[in-house]
């Protein structure tokens, strides 16, 4: 049996290749995000006409499958990943238009945030 995960990837991987081949795609840019409290974030700080931000559905290997698959195909993609443990393990993965945040998590970096903006 299929899982729901792949499923939503399918879906989103499908979704961007119709919109990006319309004329109405030309100048957007896919953000792939891992679950729907980073697209809230994302979409308050990425905020334009142009900039469209999507939910994996997958988790972080939904986001790395999404970018990975569309690239071939546009340029006009990025994925922004939480930082999970990376820093901490002392792992860095570049990988090609994948983004990470600064923490372990998004939410980690609006708390630094705040905590630095009530220091100062």
């Amino acid at each position: 049996m299929i899982g729901q995960d792949t499923l939503g990837v399918d879906r989103v991987l499908n979704s961007i290749r119709v919109q990006s081949r319309h004329p109405s795609g030309d100048n957007k840019i896919w953000v792939i995000v891992e679950g729907p409290t980073d697209q809230k974030l994302f979409g308050k700080l990425l905020d334009g006409p142009h900039v469209q931000i999507e939910i994996s559905h997958g988790g972080l290997r939904g986001v790395l499958d999404i970018v990975a698959t569309l690239l071939p195909e546009t340029s006009r993609v990025i994925g922004i990943r939480d930082a999970d443990f990376l820093h901490l393990e002392g792992k860095e993965e570049p990988t090609k238009h994948i983004f990470v945040t600064d923490h372990h998590d998004a939410e980690m970096m609006i708390i630094a945030c705040i905590g630095k903006i009530k220091f100062l």
